[in-house]
């Protein structure tokens, strides 16, 4: 997909909410980087950021993520309680 910038820039998530004509309110977005994180949240959307071995829980909190989780079966835990 051709954007302008790359993250942290938002221009790559605001491409995709413009293509898929989804609102931001209803977009939710899985990262697992602090770029992506920062562009996630610069394009003003949700976002889900996993902790690893190469970026931890603490630094995605910092970096402004929503919900930091580092086993993907917290996200059905997270949808389901959140219904």
């Amino acid at each position: 997909m051709d954007v302008q910038n790359n993250t942290p820039a938002p221009d790559v998530y605001l491409k995709c909410s413009e293509l898929l004509d989804i609102p931001k309110e209803e977009t939710v977005v899985i990262e697992d980087s602090l770029s992506g994180g920062s562009a996630a949240k610069a394009a003003g959307l949700y976002c889900l950021a996993r902790a690893s071995e190469f970026v931890s829980r603490e630094e995605h909190i910092e970096n402004g993520a929503d919900f930091v989780f580092e086993d993907y079966e917290e996200i059905i835990v997270l949808l389901e309680t959140n219904k």
